[in-house]
């Protein structure tokens, strides 16, 4: 007589496996967590552009300045030598800006500058910018208590809102 083993379940009857509920509760607590890590990234990145903008923003402000050091005027928003919105001539030019903050505002360019005369001629001016990645930020660099977004403010330095609510800059906070 051959012995036979006999094959045995490694599991009783009532241990084969997940259920289909154990199987969604698992997919359920996964997903959940997957959706707060892309939202805990989400808010990373847009910081990271933020504080980039922020950065680049600080360098056009002593661009200005030194413009205004040599020129005894800031740039005009229409007349030569008129600011541009998208190469931000005339500082590449005179002063040597050499900055890329376009690939990180709302259709690569600011959305305003404006010069107004009521301190004088071009003795004052702002600069509006939109986060491309969350157009709910905009940073704001004046000097100037004309800017649309805090009207009847002086303002001098680079500024950051959301939602048309000042939420950082010089003095704030």
């Amino acid at each position: 007589m051959t012995f036979m083993p006999q094959l045995v379940p490694r599991y009783s009857e009532n241990e084969r496996g997940f259920t289909l509920i154990e199987l969604m509760v698992v997919t359920v607590v996964v997903g959940i967590l997957a959706g707060i890590a892309g939202v805990q990234y989400r808010g990373l990145q847009v910081r990271a552009h933020l504080t980039s903008v922020v950065a680049d923003a600080r360098i056009l402000f002593h661009g200005l300045e030194e413009f205004y050091t040599v020129n005894y005027r800031y740039p005009n928003a229409t007349s030569n030598p008129a600011f541009n919105l998208v190469t931000f001539e005339p500082l590449r030019t005179l002063v040597g800006y050499q900055g890329s903050i376009n690939a990180r505002l709302l259709n690569g360019q600011a959305d305003a500058y404006d010069s107004p005369d009521d301190q004088g001629p071009n003795q004052e001016w702002w600069l509006q910018m939109t986060l491309a990645i969350d157009p709910s930020f905009q940073v704001v660099i004046a000097m100037s208590d004309n800017v649309d977004l805090l009207p009847g403010t002086w303002l001098r330095g680079v500024f950051t809102f959301e939602d048309g609510t000042l939420i950082a800059g010089p003095g704030v906070q």
